[in-house]
């Protein structure tokens, strides 16, 4: 089974999506797989050439985004979750808190020729709140490899955390 999750903003919604992820899981070996794949990541668009994955979403909505991510991986997409920066909060409010490696600093804009850390690299405790932040916020320096190095390390914080209570993961979700 796939599913092709992947990230907007509410304040935002015609921005596309922020971030893009293939979740997989195969009963028969019961192993699983997260892709994360960078918005800008280049495919062959069917009708619409080549273009950024995440810009199929503002040229065709969801059936665009699912088809140009099917081209690019080569494996068909069964099911999708679109999660927007509010629904994240609140999923994440569920599964409560998380410790992740943040695997390097991200600083925001604090005004011109300014920036503020919003997370220092290495193991922290994140709320909720700082975890929906570690996975939508693009720091100054970082572009969507940067941000998928925090996703990575997201889910494999996450799958730790449930790692022997996979009841207690799918009972948050």
């Amino acid at each position: 089974t796939t599913t092709l999750m992947f990230g907007t903003k509410e304040q935002r919604p015609d921005a596309g999506p922020t971030w893009i992820t293939l979740l997989s899981y195969d009963s028969a070996t019961d192993r699983s797989a997260v892709i994360y794949i960078p918005a800008h990541t280049a495919t062959g668009v069917p009708g619409r050439g080549l273009l950024p994955v995440g810009d199929a979403f503002g040229s065709g909505g969801v059936p665009l985004l699912l088809l140009a991510a099917e081209t690019l991986l080569g494996t068909p997409v069964d099911q999708y979750v679109e999660l927007s920066d509010r629904d994240a909060a609140v999923l994440l409010r569920e599964i409560g808190p998380l410790t992740v490696d943040v695997p390097q600093d991200v600083r925001i804009s604090a005004g011109p020729g300014q920036a503020r850390l919003v997370f220092g690299a290495g193991p922290q405790r994140l709320s909720p709140d700082f975890l929906v932040d570690l996975l939508f916020v693009k720091g100054l320096e970082g572009d969507d490899v940067e941000l998928g190095a925090r996703h990575l390390a997201f889910w494999g914080s996450l799958f730790e955390a449930f790692s022997f209570d996979a009841d207690g993961l799918a009972a948050a979700v």
